[in-house]
């Protein structure tokens, strides 16, 4: 497993987040005619993609505020190696061209009625509290403080997996969102 450097990692997961930031912002300013619209029979509105997105986020934000807490400021290795299983999670969540469609759990699937524009305005907060977090690992041990996901009690990520594998999981969303809004 490739060596990470903790500064470049932390930078390239805060542009994606600002990325994020931007668009939710934008679609707010711009789009607000079209972000509730569905593309497709069976397909998210870019609201909706948010929504999801804020269900996993009331889920793993507390868990990695919690585990940045717990761990103060250790002033870890300027690396962090990411574990075989949590780089497998996270680089599956990247978008691709040709993205597979996954299945979701019955209780991250919005329905129509549940996105609203409260649901924009919960997201950007989010992204903005994972901005605040992001800085604050910098200065965090990201290899050895472990984190529950939502795929299971028995599996647990390190800190700098979970970081990757819920910002990942939100570019590919957003991604999705940029899709919906365009048509």
């Amino acid at each position: 497993m490739k060596t990470l450097h903790i500064s470049t990692l932390m930078d390239d997961l805060q542009t994606i987040v600002q990325s994020n930031l931007d668009f939710a912002k934008d679609l707010i300013e711009f789009h607000k005619d079209r972000m509730f619209e569905s593309p497709g029979a069976g397909k998210w509105s870019a609201v909706q993609c948010l929504e999801h997105l804020n269900r996993y986020a009331a889920f793993y934000h507390p868990e990695i505020a919690d585990k940045l807490n717990s761990s103060g400021s250790i002033g870890g290795s300027a690396y962090y190696k990411p574990s075989w299983l949590g780089n497998y999670f996270a680089m599956s969540m990247l978008p691709t061209k040709k993205m597979k469609t996954m299945r979701t759990f019955r209780s991250k699937d919005p329905k129509d009625e549940e996105a609203t524009i409260e649901s924009v305005q919960t997201f950007i907060e989010h992204q903005q509290r994972m901005l605040s977090m992001i800085e604050k690992a910098r200065k965090s041990d990201l290899g050895n403080v472990k984190c529950k996901t939502t795929l299971g009690s028995w599996l647990k990520f390190n800190l700098g997996d979970t970081f990757r594998f819920v910002i990942y999981h939100e570019l590919r969303h957003i991604e999705q969102a940029k899709k919906a809004v365009v048509g």
